[in-house]
């Protein structure tokens, strides 16, 4: 019996280093559950990665995406961060570092983040393309211009470099030009929802209410829950003159998202010219209280 117990103690002893995973092993399951939808088990995942391996930067910048893709701001750019003592010219870290705190609105670092980026990888399109983005954020257009061209000689197909490019323009009240790069982004991504709506936008700022109301129904009928569509939708049936469209457009804004402060200021401006006062100043109090300050 005691041999026995001594051969189960050697089996096992020689059989443990073949079922051990390597960190990258279990990185790579992390990012299975990830694909399947799995957050919660891929987070776990690429936890265990680094626990096994402190050092495994890949496990730190997956984990930060999947923080980042579920608005966990306050986990994800700490990870990113650590990623980058570990491995600090690694471009890929820099720009996702750089996402996350765009999303959490510091645009100054976000910016020097993407600069980083682009400094250890200048053929990295996505990092011009972002950093082109959180220029247009901050109103630097010439800027945010010059960086979606980079990314389109470096990716002469891409939809969102287009789509940028549009921004910028129309922020700079170039809406021909506007008008132009959106299309190009429609052109090579025919379902491209924000495209949609900032083409609807443009074309709503140089008078084409008719033309602005079939692109966003168009982008509706593709995501029936896109306050962004509706909201524009509400813009431009009010910019056409059927007011009572435009407030049933906000109203589906506020059924999706009831705190949406700029549905309510576009509310209070409708309601208003239509007479009914109290409406107006119900949602005009409404979207005070949710951070915009109007006088209709």
């Amino acid at each position: 019996m005691k041999n026995l117990f001594y051969a189960l103690i050697i089996l096992l002893k020689f059989a443990s280093p073949g079922l051990a995973q390597t960190a990258d092993q279990i990185n790579t399951k992390g990012m299975k559950f990830f694909k399947e939808g799995k957050i919660n088990e891929a987070i776990q995942e690429f936890q265990n990665a680094i626990k096994l391996d402190t050092t495994f930067v890949k496990a730190y910048i997956n984990l930060g995406y999947i923080y980042y893709a579920n608005r966990i701001l306050d986990y994800a750019i700490p990870v990113y961060k650590k990623a980058l003592t570990l491995e600090p010219e690694s471009a890929l870290a820099h720009n996702n570092l750089g996402a996350a705190l765009l999303a959490n609105r510091n645009y100054a670092e976000a910016i020097n983040e993407y600069r980083l980026a682009i400094k250890y990888d200048s053929t990295y399109t996505e990092a011009h393309n972002n950093l082109a983005f959180a220029y247009y954020s901050v109103g630097l257009q010439d800027f945010a211009i010059k960086e979606a061209e980079t990314a389109l000689k470096l990716n002469p197909d891409h939809a969102r470099a287009y789509n940028n490019l549009g921004l910028a323009y129309g922020a700079k009240s170039m809406f021909d030009e506007a008008e132009v790069q959106l299309k190009k982004a429609l052109e090579l991504a025919p379902n491209f929802i924000d495209a949609m709506n900032n083409l609807g936008i443009v074309l709503r700022s140089k008078n084409m209410y008719q033309e602005s109301l079939e692109v966003l129904a168009k982008a509706e009928k593709l995501d029936s829950l896109n306050i962004d569509t509706f909201n524009n939708l509400g813009l431009s049936h009010l910019s056409y003159g059927n007011i009572h469209k435009a407030i049933e457009n906000f109203k589906k804004v506020l059924k999706i998202v009831p705190s949406h402060g700029p549905a309510h200021n576009n509310l209070s401006f409708s309601y208003y010219d239509i007479y009914d006062y109290a409406l107006a100043m119900q949602h005009a109090k409404a979207a005070e209280r949710f951070g915009l300050k109007i006088n209709p």
